[in-house]
C-alpha cells in the first residue's frame, strides 16, 4: 500500500467524522423544533417544519441510493484489512496519526 493511499484512508475517516457530525446536529435541530413547537413558543412553525422534513428526505436520499460507487464504510473495511494484515503498515498509520 503507498503512501497516497494511507492518506485516501485518514481522508475518508475524516469524512466519515464529519458526516456523523451533520446527523447529529440535524438531529438536535429537530429536537429542538420540536420541543418549540410543542411548548408554543414558536408560533409559525411551518417554516421549520418545511426545512426539518426537507433535511430528513435529502439524508434518507443520500444514505439508501448509491450513485455508481461503492460506499465508503465498504472501501474502508477492505482498507483496513489490509493494514491489519501487514504490520509495518500499522506502523506507518500510528506515525500518520500522531
Amino acid at each position: 500500500m503507498s503512501e497516497s493511499d494511507l492518506n485516501l484512508y485518514l481522508v475518508a475517516r475524516k469524512n466519515q467524522t464529519k458526516i456523523k457530525a451533520f446527523y447529529c446536529a440535524m438531529a438536535t435541530y429537530a429536537l429542538v423544533v420540536v420541543a418549540l413547537v410543542s411548548f408554543g413558543i414558536i408560533e409559525n412553525s411551518e417554516p421549520h417544519l418545511y426545512t426539518l422534513a426537507c433535511v430528513v428526505l435529502v439524508s434518507i436520499i443520500l444514505d439508501f441510493v448509491p450513485i455508481g460507487k461503492p460506499s465508503t464504510s465498504d472501501l474502508l473495511d477492505i482498507i483496513e484489512k489490509q493494514i491489519n494484515n501487514d504490520p509495518k503498515l500499522i506502523e506507518k498509520l500510528a506515525n500518520k496519526k500522531s
